[in-house]
């Protein structure tokens, strides 16, 4: 049997601390490093929407010099890659109707300065990704406006979107062109947006069976994944694929990773419900019962076209209400915690953690989305201010440096769970498992990492119980409990993450 070691939780293993130099860096423990390298697409990511998040220049557009110049809140947050929203020309505030895709939006800075921010957040083990906007362009870019053959008849996103046709081999070699253009670039991955879109030859249904809409795009995809990884084998894919759970399971052929909304609606219900016991612990079950099924099916379906999956759970993104609008205080934690125990590349919104509100408005004076997007709190010259529009809509949220220098803010808890997985292997890179335990309002399951001879378990419990629940640490360590210091008895609508000795 291999031999069980205990990790001791070290909160900035790998990280740069702050004005120190390079012969005060932090060093990585050995195993961690092993891991990180036998798993180099696994991370904690976190996503940016440019124009809102730091302003380096002060015309009140956040760019890319100034997320540079940040770079090391990221690390202090727990984070390890960053999912940039679309960073190219585009008609549109938000940029999902791209112009041109080979260059970089003016208003974020010039392609010298993102490749500086590539250059720098490797320096930083910080991975960039960008969203690659495959199924659509602007009606003015040049394409359109020169060589329609290259779309299609029908548009879900409306005529200003007007879609790629995806049936023509120019076209899946140009956006072909186009990925390995921004890997030279330094780009380490893709979030493919409105994946379920490419091959549309009538008004999208999620249906089942498949239809062959969905057929040609699994294989496009399958195609495309294969000559990139050809390009740089640690390449990384995750696709949008907004749909029914079933439905979208076939994608996972295509990708290395799917956002698993499913599990983020589930997530955000359990956490507002009323305490009612057994639909909580269902919920939750039910929940993690996904997981294992996702895994079984992939295990056993899918051996021999991606054999790597790695799930992709978050909570709120950019189409959504955020999760501080939904959720009190106490729920949003409770939503965290449920999320951080979870297997795969855990995504972060950015400004969650800060506990941003924003929801989507009614259209008056033409604000829809914009109200989901609003500028970061930094509390210092780096906020933006790019949305007039926006003033009415932007709640007050405590501002990060205020957050930083409270201990029990979400902030800090964030911080905390975060680097709580980077520095359990069994939390980032482990396989899941559910306990029963004795009461069907407790909620249980183990996370178990092994490489090499090494081998780790991490044990996570979620109490639904309208009162305390007495629990022995014979045999564990605890890393981590909702109110501090764990006495024997978890309290209601808790969580406890352990470590075994």
């Amino acid at each position: 049997m291999k031999k069980i070691l205990l990790m001791i939780l070290i909160m900035t293993f790998g990280v740069f601390l702050i004005g120190c130099d390079k012969d005060e860096q932090v060093k990585e423990d050995p195993i961690l490093t092993q891991f990180r390298e036998a798993y180099p697409r696994h991370n904690n990511y976190y996503q940016v929407f440019v124009r809102s998040f730091a302003d380096s220049d002060n015309d009140g557009i956040g760019d890319f010099e100034g997320i540079r110049q940040n770079l090391s809140y990221f690390k202090e947050l727990g984070i390890n890659a960053l999912w940039l929203l679309p960073i190219h020309p585009s008609a549109s505030y938000h940029g999902y109707d791209v112009t041109d895709f080979y260059d970089v939006n003016e208003e974020y800075g010039t392609m010298q300065e993102f490749e500086a921010l590539v250059s720098d957040a490797k320096k930083m083990d910080i991975d960039i990704t960008i969203d690659m906007v495959l199924n659509h362009t602007s009606d003015q870019h040049p394409w359109y406006l020169s060589n329609r053959d290259w779309y299609t008849q029908f548009s879900y996103f409306g005529g200003w979107m007007p879609e790629l046709d995806y049936s023509k081999p120019e076209v899946k070699e140009e956006m072909l062109k186009v990925m390995k253009f921004w890997i030279d670039k330094g780009v380490k991955g893709f979030r493919v947006d409105a994946a379920v879109h490419i091959f549309n030859s009538r008004p999208y249904v999620n249906d089942l069976p498949a239809s062959q809409d969905m057929l040609l795009s699994i294989d496009y995809f399958k195609f495309l994944r294969a000559q990139l990884r050809q390009y740089d084998q640690d390449v990384y894919m995750v696709g949008e694929v907004w749909t029914t759970k079933d439905y979208s399971a076939s994608f996972y052929q295509g990708f290395d990773s799917l956002f698993n909304f499913d599990v983020s609606d589930r997530i955000i219900d359990i956490a507002k419900g009323s305490n009612s016991g057994y639909k909580y612990i269902n919920d939750v079950n039910q929940t993690y019962r996904a997981f294992q099924n996702v895994m079984d099916a992939y295990n056993n379906q899918f051996v021999g076209q991606n054999e790597v999956y790695i799930d992709a759970p978050f909570l709120r993104n950019h189409d959504q209400d955020r999760t501080a609008s939904i959720l009190n205080e106490t729920q949003n934690q409770f939503a965290l915690e449920l999320l951080m125990g979870l297997p795969g590349n855990t995504y972060l919104y950015y400004g969650e953690e800060l506990g941003m509100k924003g929801i989507k408005s009614d259209g008056t004076d033409d604000i829809w989305d914009e109200t989901r997007r609003l500028p970061f709190v930094w509390g210092n010259e780096f906020e933006t201010d790019w949305c007039s529009k926006c003033i009415n809509y932007d709640i007050n949220t405590e501002d990060y440096l205020t957050q930083k220098n409270n201990p029990n803010s979400l902030f800090n808890t964030y911080k905390t769970l975060l680097n709580l997985r980077n520095s359990q292997p069994a939390l980032k890179y482990g396989q899941f498992e559910i306990i029963e335990t004795s009461s069907s309002l407790i909620s249980a399951y183990k996370r178990t990492a092994t490489l090499n001879d090494y081998q780790q378990e991490v044990v996570v419990y979620h109490n639904f119980l309208t009162s305390n629940f007495e629990f022995s640490l014979d045999g564990y360590d605890v890393l981590y409990y909702t109110n501090g210091e764990y006495n024997g008895q978890m309290a209601p609508r808790t969580s406890l993450y352990l470590v075994k000795k």
